[in-house]
């Protein structure tokens, strides 16, 4: 005996939530006919065929003038390493519901039949204004496919998907009504709990149509963007993407809107699964110019970019990889950098490493323009090429704490560079930072003098050990950093091993 409810509808919008629909235009569930009338038919197959068959998402008109500017990605390997530990995870257009708390699995009794998800089942006999039911039940947040195929030419199906909440309310996730025998789909991102199939007869006589659902738990932070109208509204700063495709009928759309004209950064990375992903950029009005060899372009006011992300069909479909695009306005300058050591650092002057050897390109005489007791810190800011903060840029602090290594060939100690890699994203301000604690257990006391230095106006002499090192900052696929080999090898950087008082005077 089904459960006559009174119950509530609440219908879709994509980026505001659900509003509330009219009670008394509502069916009610003593009406339907699933168990009585229609046959079910316990033979079914995987659905995986006819979902992609049947997900043909909305498409650009791209005959359109407005429409027909496309640029093609090409992966640029590398780029991007390490992106996928920096970028945050983005809210993604959740269907929330608003008007109530949702009921613990534990206290929903399916009102319908419950079927599995991830086949396709074929139910007989639908007949004309029939009204069929099916349950089926998330276990986790995933992107849902809701499927209703297979109708003859004179059948015309609706289907809706609803959301079993609080009270015995019930919530419209979200309806597909084409004309005709066209398929029906309905395809959402959703959280855990107990769903329906709901389908309406506007047109059959004891039809056969097929209907399913896809269940998919491994999905990325920015689903739903299945379609150029769903699309994820990236912001015009510097965004770092992270993203999978789930499915190989998975498709991943990204808009970006240029509000003032400046240069920008487009780079894709898929060095660590290469071809598994086919990229397509459409301009959607305004222009856009590659400069020659590099991932920078010059885009005009107003200009509005769609990224479309797919499934290279000559791979395997593979949930757990992730491509990585970057799209944002371009690093234009460096404002400021600094590199230093512990404040209280006894510092060694240029008059008492000056007749130690260079270790740089330049004058005679080695000047220790960093030095560090245990705690290195350094940060740079950036601005992109509107003169506001660059946010979201890869900044790189390279660094070797002992250059001199030992040259059994040429029977001595020669200057090598073997660095260690920090690297940073700059927050909203445009700032990078990052602390290294540089360690004991580095020190291989290269060098060792006798100075003097004034403490609380004390004349101290002190015996100092150190490893003289070299430090630098890049900003990847720019010009800008601290340190070009061009001019010099890097920054001197003393780490200070050992540091013993000799005298006191005064």
């Amino acid at each position: 005996m089904r459960k006559q409810l009174s119950w509530f509808l609440l219908l879709p919008s994509i980026f505001s939530g659900y509003a509330l629909a009219e009670v008394e235009n509502a069916p009610y569930f003593d009406q339907l006919l699933s168990a009585d009338y229609a046959q079910l038919s316990r033979q079914v197959t995987p659905i995986e065929s006819a979902q992609r068959q049947t997900f043909v998402p909305m498409q650009l008109d791209l005959s359109d003038p407005d429409f027909s500017n496309q640029v093609s990605l090409q992966p640029q390997a590398g780029k991007l390493e390490g992106l996928a530990e920096h970028v945050a995870k983005t809210s993604a257009q959740n269907l929330m519901l608003s008007a109530t708390a949702e009921d613990g699995p534990d206290t929903v009794t399916p009102l319908c039949d419950t079927l599995a998800s991830g086949s396709l089942y074929t139910l007989s006999g639908v007949q004309k204004d029939g009204v069929y039911c099916y349950h089926f039940e998330v276990k986790q947040r995933s992107k849902m496919m809701a499927l209703l195929v297979g109708q003859a030419e004179t059948t015309d199906m609706k289907l809706s998907v609803l959301k079993h909440g609080a009270d015995d309310q019930l919530f419209i996730v979200g309806t597909s009504d084409h004309p005709g025998n066209a398929d029906e789909v309905v395809s959402a991102v959703v959280e855990p709990g107990h769903y329906y199939w709901y389908m309406e007869a506007k047109a059959a006589e004891n039809a056969s149509i097929q209907f399913g659902v896809s269940v998919n738990s491994a999905i990325d932070a920015y689903e739903p963007n299945d379609t150029p109208q769903t699309s994820t509204r990236l912001p015009e700063t510097r965004n770092m993407i992270v993203g999978n495709i789930d499915s190989a009928s998975d498709l991943d759309y990204y808009l970006y809107t240029v509000e003032k004209g400046k240069k920008i950064d487009i780079e894709v990375d898929d060095s660590h699964s290469p071809k598994q992903w086919l990229f397509s950029l459409s301009v959607l009005s305004g222009s856009v110019e590659r400069e020659d060899n590099t991932s920078h372009y010059v885009a005009t006011e107003g200009t509005q970019l769609l990224l479309q992300v797919k499934h290279n069909p000559a791979k395997t479909v593979d949930a757990s990889k992730q491509y990585r695009v970057l799209l944002g306005p371009s690093v234009a300058s460096m404002q400021s950098s600094s590199v230093q050591g512990e404040p209280d650092v006894v510092r060694l002057m240029y008059s008492d490493t000056s007749h130690l050897p260079n270790v740089l390109r330049g004058p005679a005489g080695l000047f220790l323009t960093t030095q560090v007791y245990n705690k290195l810190t350094w940060q740079a800011k950036l601005t992109d090429s509107t003169g506001q903060p660059a946010a979201n840029a890869q900044v790189n602090f390279l660094y070797d704490l002992n250059l001199y290594e030992y040259d059994f060939q040429r029977d001595g100690y020669h200057v090598v560079w073997n660095p260690s890699l920090d690297s940073a994203y700059t927050d909203k301000q445009g700032v990078a930072r990052g602390t290294i604690i540089v360690g004991r257990n580095n020190c291989e006391l290269e060098r060792e003098v006798v100075h003097t230095a004034y403490v609380y106006n004390h004349k101290v002499t002190y015996r100092t050990g150190f490893d003289t090192g070299v430090w630098k900052i890049e900003v990847p696929g720019t010009p800008f950093g601290v340190g070009d080999y061009k001019t010099v090898m890097g920054v001197t950087l003393g780490h200070i091993c050992t540091q013993k008082v000799l005298n006191v005077e005064g």
